[in-house]
């Protein structure tokens, strides 16, 4: 967010953060067990969120590279993340169907829902797959998934 740094990630299963200013490589990350499918700095630019093909989501300190925390509650590819504006909670998508919302102080899931199925319909069925996750300013949460459906959530789900 500040353009400080910019992360990339891939099929190679790595995570390389380069100093914008200056180019150099200030971290290379071997982490992920699986391609890298989705990453995101936190709006205060202080963390990285990202997410691989095989479910697994880690927070890292974006100037340090360290680990900060592992996100393993996810069984399927992640496959979208999004940073709350206030950079506390962050929100996962996975191919698993959830959308889990993180806080950011201790890495703890503080919700889990599942975001393609109509609450509405008589009984409702999990769909397949979220293809990605958003907040908007307010903390409400946009959704789009498998079955070309978009919905929109409260900021508790």
């Amino acid at each position: 967010p500040n353009h400080k740094l910019v992360a990339l990630g891939g099929p190679g299963k790595l995570i390389k953060i380069y100093d914008t200013a200056t180019g150099e490589l200030k971290h290379k990350i071997k982490k992920h067990t699986d391609w890298i499918t989705a990453m995101e700095f936190s709006p205060n630019g202080e963390t990285l969120a990202t997410g691989d093909r095989n479910g697994g989501a880690f927070i890292w300190d974006a100037e340090t590279g360290g680990i900060a925390f592992t996100l393993g509650d996810h069984k399927d590819a992640i496959a979208g993340l999004s940073w709350r504006a206030d950079s506390q909670m962050l929100a996962t998508a996975s191919e698993d169907g959830k959308v889990i919302l993180w806080y950011s102080e201790d890495g703890f899931p503080t919700r889990s829902f599942n975001a393609q199925v109509d609450p509405k319909a008589p009984n409702a069925r999990k769909l397949p797959g979220v293809l990605a996750v958003s907040y908007a300013r307010n903390g409400s949460l946009a959704t789009c998934g498998r079955d070309n459906s978009a919905r929109l959530w409260n900021s508790k789900g």
